[in-house]
């Protein structure tokens, strides 16, 4: 009988309190209120860049006087790059000076700022048609392009505009301006334009058109399409930096957003309507955000070389960033007061020692902890940010006791709450787990996929998913896991690996030549994150584990939660894993296996076994453990118990090797 996650409920690793999360929320609070915050206040409190002054001096400079047509902003996920861009919009671009060339008139009052954020997905990119995507990118600019545009200029204006263009559409008889003219006369075959008939029909044409615009509805009176109304906005807006802002770039703003939440396909599919529908008629500067494996991807560099400016931003150490958050709040709590309000003083003040404590204890542990935490979230500061506030409802006899570093990465791992669970986790990949129930080969299916792109990763390639299912089935994993196991390691909050395609798979994907790639985060787990006994503790306990068979164990880990229970509880798991590999890596259908890659690297797949690499990183993370806490041992007594478990552990060690 096998179960999971529930051999710690009767296990808590602290109590937390309901009464602070106000507090923790605002601690580590991930949105903040840019109206009321002063600039210095946001760049103290949003660690964001180990240079944020610099990067904000360098990117105003490219605004005020821009040479290129492109700034591309890239980092890690969660790094905060669309934090920057927000601020960028919200708080340094208004208020940025203009320089003698622009009309003051209206420079001085705003600039124009069109934003397209993929985090809230524009209508037709459920798919990966090409037209589909393109059109429904294209709506979404226009509906912003309009929206600016009203608040610039009033529909009398935008009649001039347009009796000027059919003047000027003459030459060239492919635009949308002579498609309207042709419409008019048309209608009416003979048609003079000084005749009332002609304005009533000009008035209907324009009508339809502009409901167009606004309704995109495909089987619209006179046929017309998305680019005839993506070249209609942006010669309008055209019209406004020349008649506005004497044709100034740094004036016109087109920031996008979160375009890796796309799939491959549908990024590649906007850039594409960027380079060929919007550049040869939009002359402002565009502003755009992706991840560092994206910009590499889709050779970012190359295609825009001579037209961008590349800014890659670099993240602070993460512990900084909890340390400055906390700092923050102790050398001000008033300003925190109110997020109390259910608390007494007495309790507040409590609160603001404990909290002093807390950061003691982070301090003397920092670089312990900072490899740690970037094992978990890796250079992802808003899942870092968001999971950390339970240490602030942590309860006040936590933080004063003797707290352990083991502790309080346990409690990072399970978020504060008694025990991990991959269900209620959003941050952290238990790697020996997929489905609720227990498959062939289930515990080791991802830490498979991970090693398999790890060593193609080592060589400079990246895996293909029909080859990864065809080289998977020789071990007879139960593939029908497989889709499931890689969306989990894709998911965008914990994201593992990455896909050139698909941003979700399917069985009927498993044939597809979309590429696989292992990301800096996957590597941490796979290399460093499995050989931590902290990790290994909780996400044991959330595998499939035979109780009756580890009963006594059990009990001893329930009751002592002792180095020793620990290690012996994760020691039998390690033997359940070693005896499931040895019986996947037996299979005759291996043999004379070759890997398609010339690499003897992939040797290591087949005749190394995860279960003792696994402990001999865990033996040499408790050894280390052990040691430190014999030296800190003034009582002789307990020190001698120390060495003894040592012993142990050391004897288990060799045992199983």
């Amino acid at each position: 009988m096998y179960k999971r996650g529930e051999l710690l409920k009767i296990k808590k690793l602290t109590e937390t309190s309901e009464k602070w999360d106000n507090l923790a929320q605002a601690i580590f609070q991930t949105d903040p209120d840019l109206k009321e915050n002063s600039d210095e206040w946001f760049k103290k409190f949003y660690v964001i860049s180990n240079n944020l002054d610099d990067e904000i001096k360098d990117i105003k400079n490219k605004i005020y006087s821009p040479h290129n047509r492109f700034i591309f902003i890239t980092g890690e996920i969660g790094s905060g790059k669309s934090l920057l861009l927000t601020y960028l919009d919200k708080k340094i671009i208004p208020g940025l000076p203009h320089n003698s060339s622009h009309n003051a008139q209206y420079c001085d009052r705003r600039r124009i700022s069109i934003a397209v954020d993929f985090d809230e997905r524009p209508k037709g990119f459920e798919n990966d048609e090409t037209r589909i995507v393109a059109e429904g990118f294209m709506e979404k600019l226009i509906v912003n392009i309009k929206n600016e545009t009203n608040k610039l200029i009033n529909s009398q204006e935008e009649n001039s505009f347009l009796e000027a263009q059919f003047k000027s559409s003459k030459k060239n008889k492919r635009d949308i301006f002579r498609k309207l003219e042709n419409i008019i006369k048309d209608s009416k075959p003979g048609i003079n334009k000084n005749d009332e008939a002609y304005a009533e029909i000009k008035k209907e044409v324009l009508y339809e058109f502009h409901q167009y615009c606004n309704t995109f509805k495909s089987d619209n009176k006179y046929n017309f399409n998305h680019l005839e109304a993506l070249s209609y906005c942006l010669a309008l807006l055209k019209h406004v930096l020349y008649t506005k802002y004497n044709a100034s770039r740094g004036c016109l703003l087109l920031i996008i957003d979160n375009i890796d939440k796309l799939s491959s396909f549908q990024q590649r599919t906007v850039l594409d309507s960027i380079i060929n529908h919007i550049m040869p008629s939009y002359e402002g500067l565009i502003i755009i955000t992706m991840r560092n494996e994206t910009f590499e991807q889709h050779k970012i560099r190359s295609k825009f070389t001579n037209v961008a400016d590349f800014k890659k931003q670099e993240t602070p150490n993460l512990i900084d960033v909890i340390l400055n958050r906390i700092s923050m709040f102790i050398e001000n709590p008033k300003d925190y007061s109110n997020k109390c309000l259910t608390c007494t003083t007495n309790e507040f003040d409590t609160k603001c020692k404990a909290i002093e404590k807390l950061k003691d204890f982070i301090i003397n542990n920092k670089r312990n902890l900072n490899d740690f935490l970037n094992n978990i979230f890796g250079k992802s500061i808003r899942n870092l940010i968001v999971g950390s506030d339970f240490l602030i409802k942590l309860s006040n006899e936590f933080i004063n006791e003797d707290v352990s570093i083991g502790k309080l990465k346990r409690l990072f791992l399970s978020q504060g709450e008694n025990f991990y669970q991959q269900e209620t986790n959003i941050f952290i990949n238990n790697l020996f787990r997929v489905k609720e129930n227990k498959c062939r080969g289930e515990a080791l299916l991802k830490l498979y996929i991970l090693k398999y792109l790890n060593l193609l990763n080592d060589i400079g390639k990246n895996g293909v998913l029909s080859k990864l299912y065809s080289d998977l089935g020789r071990f007879e994993f139960d593939l029908e896991l497989l889709p499931e196991a890689l969306n989990d390691m894709m998911n965008l909050e914990r994201q593992l690996i990455i896909s050139h395609g698909q941003v979700e798979f399917d069985k009927n994907d498993l044939n597809s030549d979309d590429e696989l790639e292992i990301t800096e985060l996957g590597l941490n787990h796979i290399n460093k994150l499995i050989k931590d006994q902290n990790y290994m503790q909780e996400v044991v306990l959330d595998t499939y584990y035979p109780i009756e068979q580890n009963s006594d164990l059990i009990k001893q880990y329930l009751s002592e939660d002792t180095l020793s229970s620990r290690y012996n509880i994760i020691i039998q798991f390690l033997k359940d894993l070693y005896e499931e590999e040895g019986k996947l890596k037996s299979i005759p259908r291996l043999t004379g296996f070759k890997i398609y890659l010339d690499s003897d690297k992939f040797n290591n797949l087949f005749n190394t076994f995860f279960a003792k690499e696994i402990l001999q990183g865990i033996y040499e993370d408790m050894k280390s453990t052990l040691e430190e806490q014999i030296k800190k041992e003034k009582r002789e007594e307990i020190k001698n118990n120390l060495q003894g478990t040592s012993l142990n552990l050391e004897s288990i060690y060799n045992t199983f090797i």
